[in-house]
């Protein structure tokens, strides 16, 4: 190899290298660039989200808040008897009277009720059982059953 070939390749070699240190200050000025976008637009996120979390928050507080009003005017008025004014039209007078016989009526059939028995629905008998007169209940083995055996008494 001469000493001409070998400048030569220097030569090359050098602008190469010229080029790619070229390359390199723009390829990280761009990505420079676009880390200081990705961090405006990373904050302007964060703040919007900030935002809608305190929004959130206030809303939040606002249905609290109306929960509590309405719980404590469910029980004002639970606690309330209602007074009413004097005057009343005919036609609200005779309305709050039937509805005031209705409750009446829902309140006795309600305490006939009461004296059932829940899962029949039915009274519950006031009966007694007279020893010979009748078979008496045999309990099954799964201890969950009663039989009426009449066969077995009479052996």
């Amino acid at each position: 190899m001469s000493e001409a070939e070998r400048r030569r390749i220097q030569a090359e070699f050098e602008r190469l290298r010229r080029l790619l240190a070229e390359q390199e200050r723009t390829v990280l000025g761009r990505l420079a660039e676009l880390d200081d976008t990705f961090a405006a637009t990373h904050a302007e996120k964060s703040l919007r989200v900030a935002e809608g979390v305190a929004q959130v928050h206030r809303l939040i507080g606002q249905l609290e808040a109306r929960c509590l009003t309405q719980d404590v005017g469910s029980i004002l008025s639970s606690e309330m008897r209602l007074h009413l004014p004097s005057g009343l039209p005919k036609e609200l007078e005779k309305s709050l009277s039937s509805c005031c016989r209705q409750s009446d009526a829902l309140w006795e059939a309600l305490e006939k009720f009461r004296d059932t028995d829940p899962s029949m629905g039915l009274p519950t008998p006031k009966t007694t059982l007279e020893t010979g007169t009748t078979p008496l209940p045999q309990l099954l083995a799964e201890r969950k059953c009663v039989r009426w055996d009449e066969e077995e008494e009479q052996d």
